[in-house]
């Protein structure tokens, strides 16, 4: 099936910030208030001194003004500070719930070169790859109910310190659910369960360990 991170990805021109070179300016808009922006400020803090600078800004509204919403944003970046200032990348973080909208976002991503980060049905399954694997169908209420049963938690707020050190199980987990999909030859938004979350903080990590030539730098 290849990958779901619908878009177009720049390059990662070398930047200086304070001395440092700055490999990497990613801007993440999500759908989620609470879980995901907790989620991406805990991987920039891991990241943020190994030249990896992340912009994440919740959103709250359908996938479709996500995706018009992180294109202003990249657009008047890009005006206020020119191709030194702009973003390398632009990412929508989405989940595919019963978003009827989201087929029309898909389109306008790929012809604006947004990446999305799709997450079927919803981004609780990336947390939840961090502690086991998960590969059968599941609706958005059972998989939040089994998040919270292995993690501890009570609300929709993230412990960092519950998927700490474990990016390299979940990343695996959900390429492992990918080639199964492909295997059944079941696209999006057919390919309940997956997420595309990994293939986002891959990019952020391999940005981080290029700038700080450690290859086994990891989250």
């Amino acid at each position: 099936m290849g990958k779901r991170s619908f878009g177009k990805a720049t390059s990662n021109r070398p930047r200086s910030s304070g001395g440092r070179p700055q490999y990497l300016k990613i801007l993440i808009v999500t759908e989620g208030e609470v879980s995901e922006p907790q989620y991406f400020e805990y991987v920039k803090n891991e990241l943020s001194s190994f030249g990896v600078n992340v912009k994440c800004v919740p959103g709250k509204v359908d996938p479709l003004r996500l995706v018009n919403k992180a294109i202003e944003m990249r657009d008047k970046e890009r005006a206020a500070y020119g191709s030194a200032g702009e973003f390398d990348e632009t990412w929508v973080a989405v989940d595919v719930d019963r978003h009827a909208k989201l087929p029309a976002a898909v389109e306008l991503a790929l012809n604006e070169g947004v990446s999305l980060a799709i997450s079927n049905p919803c981004f609780e399954l990336w947390l939840l790859l961090h502690l086991e694997a998960y590969s059968s169908f599941v609706e958005t209420k059972d998989v939040t109910v089994r998040w919270r049963e292995k993690s501890g938690a009570t609300d929709k707020s993230l412990d960092p310190k519950k998927i700490a050190g474990k990016f390299d199980d979940a990343e695996r987990r959900a390429s492992e659910n990918r080639k199964m999909h492909a295997r059944d030859g079941k696209a999006h938004p057919m390919d309940n369960p997956s997420t595309s979350i990994d293939e986002l903080v891959r990019r952020l990590l391999d940005g981080a360990r290029a700038s700080s030539d450690n290859p086994r730098l990891s989250i």
